[in-house]
């Protein structure tokens, strides 16, 4: 996710004109990029490469999605994960980073 250095965000009352727009081409990049990448199967992480997550909770009953805003808790859990797991690649491979908003988190290559 990139940082804004220049420009202004939109207020939601002008940001809502774009709405349609900003779904349907989203999507298209989306599918455009799936399409692209499915075949390749599993990589491997590399330094400076990142993964976002968003943490979101599902209700299928009632179809219903809420964003708990967790990232710092979940981030302390995380972390004491790796350290209870000091032996293995892949808890000393991952370092865990907040994200932009409470619902979010990044992942990225814990060395070189």
């Amino acid at each position: 996710m990139g940082l804004l250095e220049a420009g202004t965000p939109m207020d939601w009352e002008e940001a809502k004109k774009y709405a349609d727009h900003v779904r349907k081409n989203g999507l298209e990049q989306f599918l455009a990029l799936y399409r692209k990448h499915s075949t390749l199967g599993p990589s491997i992480l590399r330094w400076g490469d990142e993964v976002e997550y968003f943490i979101c909770r599902l209700c299928p009953v009632d179809e219903i999605t809420w964003l708990p805003l967790r990232a710092h808790e979940i981030l302390q859990e995380l972390d004491g994960f790796r350290e209870a797991l000091p032996h293995t690649n892949c808890a000393k491979g991952i370092t865990w980073h907040p994200e932009y908003a409470q619902w979010m988190l990044e992942a990225t290559p814990g060395q070189p």
